[in-house]
């Protein structure tokens, strides 16, 4: 009896303290479930408006570009974008005799008419009157000239590869993208002709016509940078400054210090290469018609 009694006593203040905590933490759960609840509300209200930004404000979006994406063209970039991104066009040709390479390394690439100091030039006619213009191939130079000059002077020779950029120094009027040989009479009558990007693309024709024959591209098996004619020329009136220099090919090995020697100071890179005093993979077509 007095064991159940004493159980009793023990109860009643247990049962009197567990009720008030209930009472007394209720309050405050209402109270948390109603904050849950307007924090919902106003999150549905508010739709996408982040904290920084009111309801009469709109929420800009942001698209990152894509890497690989090309970039937008403007008309100052044309000829690099199409050589570049349409034709896969890496460098720009110029062939020189190696004894021109200390002046060139340091004054840039200087047409005949603006030299105070005569050079050794490869042709000391010009046929084509346009010597206020340097000449250049594109990808690959024009072999059978190269061959033949090597032939003739008995020079060492140099073969430079310069980038394409170069042509964004130099305004329309100034670039003259001829299909064949700048000395052909239908460029020397009107030379404005070979201007502009359609001029440009001509020079990779997928038909050339030469002496009343049809030369089809597609047989020629050759790479989509190489023009379609060998003798393809691209004059620049005005000196391509040394900056654009990309790398200086030579088959003498025996001068290869010398010629690093003079481009120590610049970014330009020396090879013992013939790669470029080869002749292209079509040439027997070239020999026949040519």
């Amino acid at each position: 009896m007095y064991i159940i009694i004493a159980i009793i006593v023990l109860l009643v203040p247990c049962i009197f303290l567990i009720r008030n905590y209930k009472s007394s933490t209720k309050p405050k759960q209402d109270q948390a479930e109603k904050l849950i609840e307007n924090h919902e509300q106003k999150s549905t209200n508010s739709e996408s408006i982040s904290p920084s930004t009111t309801k009469n404000e709109q929420v800009e979006t942001i698209t990152l570009p894509v890497t690989n994406e090309i970039k937008p063209r403007s008309p100052k970039h044309k000829y690099v974008d199409y050589l570049m991104n349409e034709r896969n066009v890496r460098y720009l040709v110029h062939f020189t005799p190696v004894d021109n390479l200390d002046r060139i390394i340091r004054e840039g690439l200087v047409p005949r008419s603006c030299q105070e100091k005569k050079g050794v030039w490869t042709d000391e006619h010009r046929i084509d009157n346009m010597t206020d213009c340097n000449c250049l191939s594109i990808s690959f130079p024009n072999y059978q000239m190269f061959y033949k000059k090597r032939q003739d002077m008995r020079n060492d020779f140099a073969v430079i590869l310069i980038d394409p950029y170069c042509l964004n120094l130099f305004t329309e009027k100034d670039l003259f993208f001829l299909p064949h040989n700048a000395a052909s009479v239908l460029f020397r009558n009107n030379p404005y002709k070979f201007t502009g990007l359609n001029a440009l693309s001509n020079m990779f024709c997928a038909t050339f016509t030469l002496d009343g024959k049809n030369i089809q591209r597609e047989s020629l098996a050759i790479p989509q940078n190489y023009t379609t004619s060998p003798q393809a020329e691209l004059l620049i009136r005005g000196t391509i400054p040394p900056t654009y220099f990309r790398e200086i090919h030579i088959t003498n090995h025996d001068i290869i210090d010398e010629v690093r020697h003079i481009s120590a100071n610049s970014l330009v890179k020396v090879f013992w290469c013939d790669e470029y005093f080869r002749a292209r993979r079509d040439y027997q077509v070239w020999r026949k018609q040519l």
